[in-house]
């Protein structure tokens, strides 16, 4: 008998996937600071906002991973990073039907650039409209996933300190 593994699923449910369905995700994501602006992108499907960042391909490095995805998701190039922290969630992507045990890797980033690329530009089919957003009033409930939501809001926080 295969083992169920119990997975969020994209709109906050709860969803039982067999094992050998699953796959392992490594993903890097960075919270980009500039000023009292944080780098944010709308997720379609269910709203909220969400960091620039995706996954990891076969023999790519995080650090070039996290380039790649902040210039496709955002156009702004990063000019240096700092890792954050690591947390890892079980998820169901409904719209692909697919399920990963995903390990998501959270860095610190300094724009190299500001400008973002146009809404048309963004090469991404979950995410649209990157924007600078003030982080004064964010709350955890304003990003799609509130858990991610505070743990971005610590790493801002952190970030703000030095």
């Amino acid at each position: 008998m295969t083992k169920k593994i119990e997975c969020e699923t994209l709109f906050g449910r709860k969803k039982l996937i067999s094992a050998d369905e699953m796959f392992f995700r490594p993903s890097v994501y960075g919270i980009v600071l500039n000023e009292d602006d944080v780098l944010l992108l709308d997720t379609l499907h269910v709203g909220g906002y969400s960091l620039p960042g995706g996954g990891v391909d076969l023999g790519e490095k995080m650090e070039d991973a996290l380039r790649r995805e902040m210039l496709e998701e955002t156009g702004v190039e990063i000019d240096s990073m700092e890792f954050f922290q690591f947390t890892e969630q079980l998820f169901y992507y409904d719209p692909s039907d697919l399920a990963a045990h995903c390990l998501l890797f959270f860095y610190l980033c300094r724009p190299k650039t500001l400008i973002t690329c146009t809404d048309e530009q963004v090469d991404d089919g979950a995410v649209e409209k990157p924007r600078w957003v003030n982080i004064n009033g964010l709350t955890p409930q304003d990003f799609h996933n509130a858990e991610h939501g505070q743990l971005i809001l610590d790493g801002i926080a952190k970030w703000m300190e030095k």
